[in-house]
């Protein structure tokens, strides 16, 4: 698990957080390498305190996957 450290304060109020750190859980089934994750959790930086979780290696499907022989 990664923590991005919060970016710069927004210049505008946020209804939602009122003054408070936003703590923001990011996660996918890419890995944790995937680009497309590291781009959402720089771009969510200034809204908040990012958190990244995400699997070693591409994981996508798993969910839907079927066991046969393993319990």
């Amino acid at each position: 698990m990664e923590r991005l450290r919060p970016g710069p304060r927004p210049k505008f109020p946020s209804r939602i957080n009122r003054g408070r750190i936003l703590k923001i859980l990011l996660t996918n089934d890419d890995g944790i390498e995937a680009p497309g994750l590291w781009a959402a959790a720089e771009a969510l930086r200034r809204v908040g305190e990012v958190w990244v979780v995400a699997p070693h290696r591409e994981r996508s499907g798993v969910g839907s996957a079927l066991t046969l022989r393993d319990p």
